[in-house]
């Protein structure tokens, strides 16, 4: 079967199409020269051959975040790299952050996922405590026993936060940033109904399509149509309700789901989405004017 994106080549946005994480190296060759150098250069779905195989070509801001770096990678492109960028880049190890000591961006540095609970006591101090409040690398235990020196604005947003945590210390939160956190559980958010930022909420991939429908009409529109935990179900059941700017972003699309609509999502939007790289399609491109759903 065909994909959707194989289906309508020549329908989509190339620059967001070349952020699409769903990209495949040889996708990316194929097309080698339409797509946007700077989105691409930070698209998760190169590799580390290809990126060696077209150095040079790339924009070297945006390949400095890029996950798909390496270790040894970076070392041998030392020099080049934006040190801003670098330093949020998730494929850092926490001895090549030791080895550099002194070259890095703190405050970017701060927030970065590949710090561990150890290096983050050993330099305690010289962290910036806003990136730090909102790095996934905390421990529910580092949390504790460091109690009174975050910033509560950003650990509202820490999804190291536990159910448990989150209520011994309800009250100091910050609400909008707690409300998008994806450490609430179903139970937590039915506890205290009421108090949470429905905008921020209605994003949270901690919802279930359950909670989702039993209160319908509390929801941000917006928000909740880019939300993940949606289903092709629930979304065909609400047609008509949902943001088709922001729907047509959502990773829980399906291949059919997609082509049954085609013509109604936002194409900047939809070349973003990943699922436009998933099989199942029954539609080819060619006779796409005489399948029941798209014909005219």
């Amino acid at each position: 079967m065909k994909t959707v994106y194989e289906n309508h080549i020549g329908d989509w946005n190339m620059g967001r199409l070349s952020e699409n994480p769903a990209l495949t190296p040889d996708i990316i060759e194929r097309w080698w020269g339409e797509w946007y150098r700077v989105s691409l250069s930070r698209n998760p779905a190169l590799t580390p051959e290809l990126i060696e195989r077209r150095w040079g070509e790339w924009n070297m801001n945006h390949l400095s975040e890029n996950p798909a770096l390496t270790p040894d990678l970076i070392e041998r492109g030392w020099g080049e790299w934006n040190m801003n960028y670098l330093s949020r880049n998730p494929s850092l190890t926490p001895e090549l952050i030791e080895r550099r000591w002194g070259e890095w961006n703190m405050n970017y540095l701060s927030r970065n996922p590949s710090l561990t609970p150890e290096l983050i006591e050993r330099r305690w101090g010289e962290w910036y405590i806003l990136g730090l409040s909102q790095n996934p690398a905390l421990t529910p235990n580092l949390i504790e026993r460091r109690w009174g020196e975050w910033n509560m604005e950003g650990l509202s947003q820490n999804p190291s936060l536990t159910p448990e945590l989150i209520e011994r210390g309800w009250g100091e939160w910050n609400i909008l940033g707690l409300s998008l956190n994806p450490a609430l559980t179903p139970e937590l958010i039915k506890r205290r109904w009421g108090e949470w930022n429905m905008v921020r909420l209605s994003l949270n991939p901690a919802l279930t399509p359950e909670l989702i429908e039993s209160h319908w009409g509390e929801w941000n529109m917006g928000w909740l149509s880019r939300n993940p935990v949606l289903t092709p179900n629930l979304i065909e059941r609400r047609w008509g309700e949902w943001d088709m700017h922001y729907l047509s972003l959502n990773p829980s699309l399906t291949p059919e789901l997609i082509e049954r609509r085609w013509g109604e999502w936002n194409m900047d939007f939809l070349s973003l989405n990943p699922a436009i790289f998933k099989g199942g399609s029954e539609f080819s491109f060619m006779n796409w004017n005489q399948n029941p759903f798209t014909k005219q």
